[in-house]
């Protein structure tokens, strides 16, 4: 696969009928045209609808995204999927497995189509050993990945499952949401469970702060939509220093 600098008009690059875009997001930008060109001769490209599993946790190569939106996961002790990110254009992932610093990664299943690059570990570790500029890329791409790691669980720290669930709804309207007027539209096509998956909730927790939120006026729900109403009033929620109280809510034992 041969690749050319972007063209700015289009914001794609390639020639003929190979049209990349975001090659300038490749391991966190920064590389040089001649990199990018060895870097995607490794690569092939993948093309992947809704809901498929593009990569499993312990396959050795990683997967460089160009376009859509797919989830990480990793599944629990007790067996239940835990998301620990959504993932877009120019993230990198599996990156430590391929490189052979880490057995086991994530997977990484689309939520909507998805259009990337993989490569083979070991392409990527010859690229490594014979790139310096590549060497770099990988690397600097790694550490910012751990600082953005280390940052959600910061953020998380000491807060509730409703501070929790106002920050990924506030994260959805922010990352993938429309504006119509003061309502912003959840595009995208997240499940309930996964956002519990996401908010490191049980499904039945996230469903009453979600009820709690719509008697509120926060957000409105329909049959896979999602909007919020009121997004500052979303955002104090994630500050909250009283939680929404779900007491109300939870049912007496007989």
């Amino acid at each position: 696969m041969h690749i050319q600098r972007q063209d700015t008009s289009t914001g794609h690059v390639g020639t003929g009928k190979c049209r990349v875009p975001w090659a300038d997001q490749l391991l966190c930008g920064g590389l040089h045209a001649e990199d990018v060109d060895t870097l995607l001769d490794a690569c092939r490209p993948v093309r992947m609808g809704a809901r498929e599993l593009l990569l499993r946790a312990e396959e050795d190569r990683a997967l460089l995204v160009l376009r859509g939106t797919a989830k990480a996961s990793i599944v629990a002790a007790d067996g239940d999927e835990v998301i620990t990110e959504l993932i877009g254009p120019g993230y990198a992932a599996n990156l430590p497995v391929a490189l052979g610093r880490s057995r086991i990664g994530k997977d990484i299943t689309s939520l909507e189509p998805v259009d990337g690059l993989s490569v083979s570990g070991r392409d990527l570790r010859h690229l490594v050993q014979t790139r310096s500029g590549i060497t770099t890329a990988c690397l600097r791409t790694v550490l910012e990945q751990h600082a953005a790691a280390d940052a959600e669980r910061s953020r998380f720290a000491g807060t509730c499952i409703a501070q929790r669930v106002a920050h990924r709804l506030v994260d959805l309207a922010t990352g993938w949401g429309l504006a119509d007027g003061d309502v912003v539209r959840i595009t995208l096509p997240l499940t309930q469970d996964e956002l519990a998956a996401w908010s490191g909730a049980s499904r039945e927790s996230v469903a009453k702060v979600l009820h709690t939120m719509r008697a509120q006026g926060l957000i409105s729900t329909g049959r896979r939509t999602l909007a919020v109403l009121d997004l500052p009033g979303l955002r104090r929620r994630c500050q909250a220093s009283e939680p929404i109280d779900l007491r109300e809510h939870l049912s007496t034992p007989a």
